[in-house]
């Protein structure tokens, strides 16, 4: 038998002499609430704010950040020689997200510039849960969706 037979058979022998409800309690792996929310990866979701992602050199980059819950947003520009810079937030300051509602980027105060050389280029949004370490052990588990990241793509034309 392949072993997931044999394991399924193994539970149906257990359910049927009713010895499975005994051995549940021992095996409990349930998550508490917000472990299991903290399990879920990060819904990111990002787009520029007009429909062709091209634009001028010195041109402002303007771009709509919308999470399912609250995170901390960083913004990496990856240029056309490979050069990867984080843009944003800016040292001393801080992105943070509320569930549902946009977040235009750049924020007032800073810019984001669609820089030289022209060609294609890339934005990675990356959106972390705010705050430091996991809480349990649980939590831990679910470090792996403790971020999401999104590319978006862009093409620069100079003069």
């Amino acid at each position: 038998m392949p072993p997931s037979s044999r394991n399924r058979h193994y539970w149906r022998a257990l359910a049927a002499a009713g010895l499975l409800s005994a051995c549940l309690p021992l095996f409990d792996l349930r998550m508490d609430a917000s472990a299991q929310d903290a399990a879920q990866p990060i819904g990111l979701r990002a787009r520029f704010d007009r429909p062709e992602p091209v634009f001028a050199v010195g041109e402002t980059l303007a771009l709509t950040v919308t999470t399912d819950r609250p995170a901390s947003i960083e913004v990496i520009e990856i240029s056309p020689a490979g050069d990867i810079t984080r843009v944003l937030p800016v040292p001393g300051s801080s992105l943070l997200t509320e569930p549902g509602r946009p977040l235009h980027l750049p924020p007032p105060g800073t810019t984001l510039r669609a820089g030289p050389p022209p060609g294609s280029s890339e934005l990675r949004i990356i959106a972390r849960e705010p705050g430091g370490r996991a809480a349990s052990a649980d939590m831990k588990l679910a470090g792996n969706h403790r971020r999401q990241e999104v590319t978006l793509r862009y093409r620069t034309i100079g003069p």
